[in-house]
């Protein structure tokens, strides 16, 4: 589980601001995304942000897919 058994919220948006992919209960054992939107489909090769929040902390972070 996620720090102090608290899981944390992933939100992936792509460069229009669009939420391609959301996850409420990602814990220390699971891998955050797998490259797939919300309706499992492989997102297009591009520049993500994704999103962390864990109680009042969050960061934000650019990942890259290439395909």
């Amino acid at each position: 589980d996620a720090i102090n058994g608290d899981p944390a919220t992933i939100e992936v948006f792509n460069l229009d601001g669009q939420v391609v992919y959301r996850n409420s209960h990602v814990s220390n054992e699971t891998s955050f995304w797998d490259g797939n939107n919300r309706v499992g489909q492989p997102v297009a090769s591009g520049m993500y942000l994704v999103k962390i929040s864990w109680h009042q902390f969050m960061t934000t972070r650019v990942v890259a897919v290439v395909r």
